[in-house]
């Protein structure tokens, strides 16, 4: 009975497995939505307070305190939207982080270890040719 009813509804063009991939493909495309959206609607304001600016040459306090207000917040709003990708979730895993920590620590020491080289050879050239 349910394949004779899976084979009408095929024949009408509902087919279960493109529903299942459309429905996964809706789940990966509904965040990309999100991101132009928050965009928009939080660089509006610093964009209507540089016109206002423009226009009247003259600041507004609320404006620029919305402005202000708008581009931390926008920081703040994007990760929140970046940590509901499970991608990117994947890949701030506190591992992740810590192996990025370490390798960057490495690097400033190294870049300290040469500039202090660096300024010692200098000073004892220096004293050499005194």
């Amino acid at each position: 009975m349910y394949n004779h009813l899976l084979q009408n509804l095929n024949w009408i063009g509902y087919n279960p497995e493109q529903e299942i991939v459309r429905s996964r493909k809706w789940k990966e495309v509904r965040l990309l939505f999100l991101y132009p959206l928050v965009y928009i609607a939080l660089a509006i304001i610093p964009l209507v307070t540089r016109v206002h600016m423009l226009v009247t040459k003259e600041s507004s306090f609320p404006l620029v305190l919305l402005m202000n207000i708008s581009a931390p917040l926008l920081g703040a709003v994007n990760t929140c939207l970046y940590s509901c990708n499970p991608n990117m979730r994947h890949q701030i895993h506190p591992r992740y982080i810590q192996d990025e920590l370490r390798y960057r620590q490495r690097e400033a020491n190294a870049e300290r270890y040469d500039f202090l080289e660096s300024e010692t050879q200098r000073i004892t050239d220096s004293n050499d040719s005194s």
